[in-house]
């Protein structure tokens, strides 16, 4: 399932949903991924209430910003939920002293998904075929 501001379309979702429709989402829903911009909206989207209406095997995974989720409220519901996977945090560093470092269903990954070997030539080889896909567009006039 994909939620969103605005309405999704495409292959890579079964179904749907708007933002406004997540409370009731979050008590359905296994793996909650955030990939969400921080915002003045998104600031603390994830604070004890959302956290309470979750499975109590519900995982939940932020590769976005750390403000998207209220870090108290996650540490207080961790002992309740199957877990969480943590790529990002409200401070940075995260400070040696938080509970986060020993919580067994807690995975911390540093954020710097860019660097490996040779993601050089993939982000070449992605920006060309975007490119090569906006120019058959335009033949195709699908954006007029």
């Amino acid at each position: 399932m994909g939620v969103d501001i605005v309405k999704i379309d495409g292959n890579y979702f079964n179904s749907t949903f708007l933002i406004d429709s997540l409370d009731d989402l979050l008590e359905i829903i296994d793996v909650l991924i955030l990939t969400v911009p921080l915002t003045s909206e998104t600031h603390w989207l994830i604070n004890e209430y959302e956290l309470k209406k979750m499975k109590s095997d519900a995982i939940i995974i932020n590769i976005s910003r750390g403000g998207v989720i209220n870090t108290n409220a996650l540490i207080q519901a961790l002992d309740r939920l199957g877990g969480a996977v943590l790529d990002v945090f409200e401070e940075e560093p995260l400070e040696v002293t938080s509970p986060l470092w020993t919580k067994e269903n807690v995975i911390i990954t540093p954020h710097n998904s860019f660097v490996g070997e040779n993601n050089e030539k993939r982000l070449a080889k992605l920006i060309i075929d975007n490119l090569d896909l906006t120019i058959q567009a335009e033949e195709n006039h699908e954006y007029e």
